[in-house]
C-alpha cells in the first residue's frame, strides 16, 4: 500500500470550502460528506491548512467554528496549497537540522539551544566535540553574522544565526525554516541584514 500523499490539492480544497459555506453553524469534520472522498487525514489536514490562513475558526477537537470561509473559494484554496508547501518545507528543513547535528564539529549543546531558539556560548566544554578540542577548532572568529544573531533576509524575512562556519552560515527563518547559505555568496549579494543595522539605517 503506498503512502498517502501529503500534497493538498486545490479541487479538495474548494470542495470543503462548499460544504462549510452550506453550513449553519459549527461543523463537526466526522460529520462532513467530503469524507465520501477523502480520507480523515486528508480531511484534517485541509481544515489545519484553512485554520493556519485564518479562512476558518476550528478548536483544540478539530471542530469548525461557526465562522465559515469568506472569499473566492478558488483564491482561499490556493492560499491553503501555498500554507501546506511552506509547511513541508519547514519539516524537511528540521530533518536537515537533525543530520547536521550528526555531522556536527562544533559545541552540540551550543547548537541544539539554538535550535530552540535559546541563546548559547560558543562552547559547553562537556560536549564530544568541546573535550576532543575540535569545538576550538573549528570555530569561526569575527564573522559578520555571529552565531545567535537577529537577522533579515529580503525574501525569508526574520531570522536567526544558528551556526557559522568557514564557508556556511544556517539561519532559522520564521517563514521557509533552516536555511543554509555560502558565507561568501552573502557577502557579495548583501543577502542577509543584522536588525539592528537595518534599525540603524531607518532612524
Amino acid at each position: 500500500m503506498e503512502p498517502e500523499s501529503l500534497e493538498v490539492v486545490p479541487d479538495e480544497v474548494e470542495q470543503v470550502i462548499r460544504e462549510l459555506e452550506q453550513a449553519d453553524g459549527t461543523v463537526d469534520p466526522s460529520t462532513m460528506g467530503a469524507r465520501e472522498s477523502l480520507s480523515d487525514t486528508a480531511l484534517t489536514r485541509i481544515l489545519e491548512r484553512l485554520a493556519d490562513i485564518d479562512a476558518i475558526e476550528m478548536d483544540a477537537d478539530g471542530i469548525v467554528g461557526a465562522a465559515s470561509p469568506d472569499g473566492d473559494p478558488a483564491e482561499i484554496a490556493e492560499r491553503a496549497v501555498e500554507a501546506q508547501g511552506e509547511l513541508r518545507q519547514y519539516e524537511a528543513s528540521r530533518l536537515e537540522m537533525m543530520r547536521q547535528y550528526a555531522d556536527l564539529e562544533t559545541c552540540r549543546r551550543a547548537f541544539l539551544l539554538r535550535y530552540f531558539d535559546q541563546d548559547a556560548p560558543e562552547r559547553c566544554g562537556r560536549c564530544d566535540n568541546c573535550e576532543t578540542g575540535r569545538t576550538d577548532a573549528t570555530t569561526v572568529e569575527n564573522q559578520h553574522f555571529p552565531d545567535n544573531a537577529e537577522v533579515t533576509h529580503a525574501e525569508w524575512g526574520n531570522g536567526k544565526v544558528i551556526k557559522n562556519e568557514a564557508e556556511t552560515i544556517t539561519v532559522r527563518f520564521d517563514t521557509v525554516g533552516y536555511k543554509t547559505l555560502a558565507v561568501d555568496l552573502v557577502e557579495k549579494r548583501d543577502l542577509l541584514t543584522l536588525n539592528g543595522e537595518a534599525d540603524e539605517s531607518q532612524s
